[in-house]
């Protein structure tokens, strides 16, 4: 029989969480739950407290033999950055992450734990790009809750911070593979955002805005007085949150004071929420952005956070996006042990968790997929001096040579774009000539355009002018007249009127009939000016 034990941790801000997953044939069994409530806010009791805990919730562990630990770890210092770089091998491709993480995490590379995941190759004109998902923690952070858990007697095998999949939790979830899902784990301190495609990671962000800040509106002195109550302590803040929430109107109202406001709540807590709502936009638009314009095509809410009575309401109408909280049923790949089973009012706090070590499960060797920079290959000071610059030259030089051919296209385009031109300033000059002969022309006495107005009013009745050209101080009209109600006095009579105006010489160069027995003739005449 194919079977492995997982055994997960997570110390977070307001409790420490245990996790048993049991993969027997390949049908995911969660099997235990377990979580220890952190009460005191000082740094230094704190720390005391969370030991206290983590040896507490494995104490029923430390025996068991063939556990695979795994810490999962959630902090603000931990990132998930997308990089663009060109295909190159392995060792290079290290080094040229490492580069650019360099400009977006804040701590130095060499004090980092970093990953990443290659989502996406594009074979482009310029050559073949990869885009990538790069994953960095402090590792002077993660050290300390390493420390923490040590000295509590739990022993990881494995640090997981970030889901990179969820293909595994998926069909128990409903979401579809060809579905654009965003997963937004609310915590206490932190709410993490992921974006997923394809069940595979695209996108993800942590936006620093927790459950705590609702909380502590609730606790404002000022708050609780416009609310109508005497007083609240924290416990009795979570309970209010969970159960009515933002809703304008609960059946627990009845038994609250006469003077109970529940809409202050919602006023006070409206900047926080229009916040979020703010964060959580621009990272869907962000994402379109990026992704040739897809959009997400719902969202699921998870962690203590989001337990919040109303928020599932207020995120689907201001995001105009179908908001749900994730629900996990069983299926025949995933089961849920009798411990789990019991504390159904707790499993929505442990979501993420799941997910994390559902996707540390998805292989029978963990993070094959995810290529781990081993730490002594960190660039580490002067001795990398020299990879540094090659991988950067190298980068650059692929930058260089894609500029290089996008002008030699755009060379060659705007070469294609002057032969055009060329013909286009002939016909212009052309024109041009023309109309210089034509302004020479009319700015000579006598007044041109009293002179083409004569020219009108000499013109017979069934007579048609349909060009005039100006050369050499000649005039040359030609135009159409018809045979009905011609004379040859009429014809005779328009040469002479031409003749004692200012033209002069005005002498009929040739009519034709244009068509046999059609009674329409093509006439030619000329005249000096």
């Amino acid at each position: 029989m194919d079977k492995r034990q997982i055994i997960a941790l997570e110390i977070g801000a307001s409790a420490v969480k245990k996790i048993q997953i049991d993969l027997e044939n390949d049908v995911l069994i969660w099997s235990r739950a377990e979580l220890i409530e952190l009460r005191n806010k000082d740094e230094e009791v704190k720390k005391k407290e969370m030991v206290a805990a983590v040896t507490e919730i494995i104490k029923d562990v430390l025996t068991g033999s063939g556990n695979e630990c795994v810490y999962v770890f959630n902090s603000p210092q931990s990132f998930v950055r997308e990089l663009f770089l060109p295909k190159m091998p392995r060792r290079e491709l290290d080094q040229a992450i490492q580069i650019q993480l360099k400009k977006e995490i804040p701590f130095a590379v060499e004090e980092a734990n970093i990953g990443y995941l290659v989502v996406e190759v594009k074979h482009l004109g310029e050559g073949t790009r990869l885009h990538i998902l790069a994953s960095a923690v402090s590792q002077k952070i993660l050290n300390e809750k390493l420390t923490l858990l040590k000295e509590g007697g739990f022993l990881p095998k494995e640090s997981l911070h970030t889901p990179f999949s969820i293909e595994k939790l998926a069909p128990v979830a409903g979401i579809q593979e060809n579905e654009v899902v965003a997963l937004i784990d609310v915590g206490a301190l932190l709410t993490e955002l992921n974006i997923y495609e394809g069940l595979k990671l695209k996108f993800a962000r942590k936006i620093q805005l927790g459950g705590d800040e609702i909380t502590a509106i609730l606790l404002d002195p000022g708050v609780i007085e416009r609310m109508g109550l005497a007083s609240l302590n924290a416990q009795e803040a979570e309970n209010l949150k969970r159960t009515r929430g933002l809703l304008a109107e609960h059946p627990s109202d009845a038994s609250m004071p006469p003077d109970f406001k529940p809409i202050q709540f919602l006023v006070a807590a409206r900047p926080v929420l229009e916040r979020f709502q703010n964060e959580v936009m621009r990272s869907f638009n962000y994402f379109s952005e990026q992704f040739h314009g897809k959009t997400v095509n719902r969202v699921l809410l998870m962690g203590g956070g989001a337990l919040l009575k109303g928020l599932r309401e207020f995120l689907e109408k201001r995001l105009q996006t179908p908001v749900t909280y994730l629900e996990l049923k069983p299926t025949s790949g995933f089961q849920f042990g009798e411990a789990v089973q019991a504390k159904p009012e707790e499993i929505f706090r442990y979501h993420r968790m799941l997910l994390t070590v559902s996707s540390f499960l998805e292989k029978k060797r963990p993070f094959a997929w995810l290529m781990k920079i081993p730490r002594e290959k960190l660039i580490k000071g002067a001795a990398a001096v020299f990879s540094v610059i090659f991988v950067s030259s190298a980068i650059n030089f692929f930058i260089l040579a894609h500029q290089i051919r996008s002008k030699e296209a755009h060379m060659k385009t705007i070469s294609e774009a002057y032969e055009k031109a060329k013909q286009v300033k002939q016909l212009e000059n052309h024109v041009m000539d023309q109309q210089d002969r034509w302004d020479k022309f009319f700015v000579k006495e006598p007044y041109w355009e009293d002179a083409f107005m004569e020219l009108t009013n000499i013109l017979p009745s069934n007579f048609y002018l349909e060009t005039i050209d100006y050369k050499d101080n000649t005039i040359t009209m030609t135009g159409t007249y018809t045979q009905e109600n011609f004379t040859e006095d009429k014809l005779t009579g328009f040469l002479t009127a031409l003749s004692k105006g200012v033209f002069a010489k005005a002498k009929l160069v040739s009519t034709k009939e244009v068509q046999q027995a059609s009674g329409i003739f093509r006439f030619e005449i000329t005249c000096k000016v």
